[in-house]
């Protein structure tokens, strides 16, 4: 229908114009898998924006430089621990002015804001491991996020909740 079509074509000038692409990568503490991920990311068909790249699995001591991608700037959201657990990689194209805020507990959240086509977005990026215990933890980390930023946001990641479940942490996080 005419409504369809119109949406479509709509959604597909802005998704031309500004992609971000999110992966839980289970680990980069293997520098070879970094490297393989990185050939396929250049193998993309079309440029992307914002990448975010959950449970890299590096410590912070790590040389960052060796993460960097040509043409983006780098933001490491690492977690401050004995072993290489969670964390988020987070490239922003560097022809985009743009802030982030970051923060590292037994979860990662890192606030990307920037504007695009005369709008201000936010983009919450996060990981959160398969741990009942910090649900509540990181969910007032995310309403704060949300309330800090008011508007125009996209919260990607991997939260590690199956919103479709009819759970007591799905309906939380959903409410």
């Amino acid at each position: 229908d005419s409504l369809t079509s119109f949406l479509t074509s709509h959604v597909s000038k802005i998704i031309n114009k500004f992609t971000i692409y999110q992966n839980n990568v289970r680990g980069f503490n293997n520098y070879d898998y970094f490297c393989e991920w990185k050939a396929l990311i250049n193998l993309l068909p079309f440029s992307v924006d914002i990448i975010v790249l959950s449970e890299v699995k590096l410590k912070p001591t790590v040389n960052l430089g060796i993460y960097q991608l040509k043409g983006y700037a780098l933001h490491a959201c690492l977690r401050n621990s004995k072993t290489s657990k969670g964390g988020l990689l987070v490239y922003v194209r560097e022809t985009l002015d743009h802030q982030v805020e970051s923060s590292s507990t037994t979860f990662e959240t890192a606030t990307i804001s920037l504007i695009i086509n005369s709008c201000k977005l936010h983009i919450i990026a996060c990981y959160r491991p398969p741990d009942p215990s910090n649900l509540n933890e990181f969910l007032l980390a995310i309403e704060d996020s949300i309330f800090k930023c008011r508007q125009n946001i996209l919260l990607v990641g991997d939260i590690n909740i199956d919103k479709n479940a009819s759970t007591r942490e799905s309906q939380k996080y959903l409410s």
